[in-house]
């Protein structure tokens, strides 16, 4: 049987680590994790935000994020980001720090906190190509010395790590490696064959958590509206960009040769280009952000591919 489902399509990713009827994918990855990172295993974890259909109903965006909590009352979130953007490094320190700030009410002590440890997987490469797996802490550049155990972010980039191991033997990965192997070979592989090469149990009960989306029509049908959301998201990324530095390098081209003829023809050329390029890609973002807002898509998503403030947004 061939795998039709991708296993870090959201909706997928969300079911398999997120349902507290299979703490086993659950405990495996997260604990797979911690290992790498030389962290001591989690005892137990309780998920606080728990998958549900009905958060992935209609083309919009969902909480995609896991929340579980171990037996001592820390934290631990876990993400499955498909593309990168500018403001994503930004976006996990803030994602951190809204769970951290979170935890206490009114008159509580700081030292009530717990730690908060925040797992990435991401789809694209985002920092060194020689490393797939980040580890950051607040700590001291020049000694070492770190500030508090609280602070954990780590990221796992999935496209660096399939380009190290690509000359690799199946079956020699450790822990986490063997997630990071079904989470980009799952996909389109028969079942047999990648059960074959990755031989723990758990691995078949997340196959045959991944058959449901075959099984079940009402999960298929999530399914593919997720896929196509996603699809939607990046065409107008792309869509954007492509329209902006078309026109930029037009305007850029025509103001560059009227400049040039008051002011030297490079120095005016190289600064109509400029100009015409910022100008044609702020057009570009405006008008594929009306197109998104006419299929109502969320505002934060258009801030984000069209890199517009939400208030010129909302002024379109």
């Amino acid at each position: 049987m061939i795998i039709d489902i991708d296993p870090r399509v959201d909706i997928v990713f969300k079911k398999l680590f997120g349902s507290p009827e299979h703490p086993n994918l659950t405990m495996s990855l997260v604990n797979a994790v911690l290992q790498e990172a030389g962290m001591p295993p989690a005892i137990s974890l309780t998920i606080e935000n728990p998958f549900r259909i009905a958060e992935f109903d209609g083309e919009k965006n969902s909480e995609l994020d896991i929340l579980y909590r171990d037996q001592s009352g820390n934290e631990i979130q876990l993400e499955m980001q498909m593309e990168s953007h500018a403001g994503l490094a930004q976006r996990m320190v803030h994602n951190w720090s809204q769970l951290y700030t979170r935890q206490l009410g009114k008159a509580h002590d700081y030292k009530e906190h717990h730690p908060v440890v925040s797992i990435w997987i991401l789809n694209e490469a985002m920092f060194d190509p020689g490393h797939w797996f980040h580890l950051f802490r607040f700590c001291c550049t020049l000694t070492g010395t770190i500030l508090h155990d609280d602070a954990c972010v780590m990221t796992i980039e999935l496209p660096v790590w399939t380009h190290l191991n690509q000359n690799e033997q199946h079956g020699i990965f450790n822990c986490v490696e063997q997630w990071n192997y079904f989470l980009t070979h799952a996909g389109g592989q028969e079942a047999e064959v990648l059960l074959a090469t990755l031989i723990d149990p758990v691995f078949k009960e997340a196959v045959e958590l991944m058959t449901d989306f075959t099984r079940s029509q009402k999960l298929r049908h999530a399914y593919d509206r997720r896929q196509n959301y996603q699809h939607i998201i990046a065409s107008y990324k792309r869509t954007g960009f492509e329209a902006g530095l078309e026109e930029g390098r037009a305007v850029g081209i025509a103001e560059g040769k009227a400049v040039g003829m008051a002011e030297g023809k490079a120095e005016g050329k190289a600064e109509g280009k400029a100009e015409g390029k910022a100008e044609g890609k702020a057009e570009a973002a405006r008008d594929t952000a009306m197109k998104m807002k006419a299929r109502n898509l969320p505002v934060a998503d258009i801030a984000e591919i069209t890199g517009l403030s939400l208030e010129e947004i909302m002024s379109i």
